[in-house]
């Protein structure tokens, strides 16, 4: 729960104020906005585990599992690109 509030208030932050709308940072909402996905499927799932009863059903599970992999699978991706971009900024820094 902490982690979700942790993320929404990220993405609120750059969304927010103007000195936070860089290139990282953005890349850094993002990925909070994606890990938000993720840990809503685990809520759901640890909520199901708890109660023992299905909550949705299967064909919904499907497209909620489906949202899941997509939302871990590109913030691997906007992972790799922060990571590139920091290695552009420590590689050739401004004179």
């Amino acid at each position: 729960m902490a982690s979700m509030f942790g993320n929404l208030n990220l993405v609120y932050a750059t969304w927010k104020f103007k000195e936070l709308r860089n290139r990282n940072s953005i890349l850094l909402a993002i990925i909070a906005f994606l890990d938000f996905i993720s840990e809503i499927h685990e809520w759901k799932k640890a909520i199901e585990i708890f109660l023992n009863k299905a909550i949705m059903k299967r064909i919904t599970c499907y497209h909620s599992l489906f949202l899941y992999c997509y939302s871990f699978n590109m913030s691997s991706v906007a992972i790799l690109f922060l990571a590139i971009d920091r290695f552009i900024a420590v590689r050739s820094p401004l004179k």
